[in-house]
């Protein structure tokens, strides 16, 4: 830009990244706008980061370079604050902070920071979180399965999780539009 040339406005579809959902998703709301289809887009995204964290766990389990001690340190404490029915914002922080440590058990700085716009959403939009975590006790059940899991991980299982992971996600956009 050279001086005396002015703004230049830019399409933000063209020039923005993942940071931009929480601004957009309250600007949807204050219209009254159905902001589902931003969320279910964004749990879709969730659901493939997963597939990826899961095939490359169980990569670095069989070259014996997975360490899971955060991750079991962090699923520990998402149980306690299911079984103790700790409030909503608690529970949102424990389940980003098992995915955090599911992404840095990955070796992956790319997918580490592809969580940070998702966990914005989750925290900034109330409605969102309440779906999420109506039930946190059969997510603490499903981080026990997949604690499990990495002790003898294998690649044909990821399907399966994929698919509870999509049951439950249509569930919370359903509960999201309610």
């Amino acid at each position: 830009m050279r001086q005396g040339s002015g703004y230049v406005v830019q399409d933000y579809r063209e020039v923005a990244g993942l940071e931009l959902l929480p601004e957009l998703t309250a600007l949807a709301e204050g219209r009254g706008e159905n902001v589902a289809p931003i969320i279910a887009d964004l749990l879709e995204v969730r659901r493939r980061m997963a597939v990826m964290a899961l095939e490359r766990l169980a990569a670095r389990a069989a070259e014996g370079a997975l360490d899971i001690a955060r991750l079991e340190a962090a699923v520990k404490r998402f149980c306690e604050l299911a079984a103790d029915d700790a409030p909503i914002d608690d529970i949102a922080d424990a389940d980003l902070a098992i995915t955090a440590a599911v992404l840095d058990a990955t070796g992956s700085l790319v997918l580490g920071l592809i969580l940070n716009p998702v966990g914005l959403v989750v925290r900034e939009v109330a409605p969102l979180r309440a779906a999420i975590y109506r039930a946190p006790k059969t997510n603490a059940a499903a981080y026990q399965m997949l604690l499990q899991w990495l002790k003898a991980p294998q690649l044909e299982a990821i399907p399966l999780v994929l698919a509870e992971l999509e049951r439950r996600d249509a569930a919370s956009v359903a509960l999201f539009e309610d």
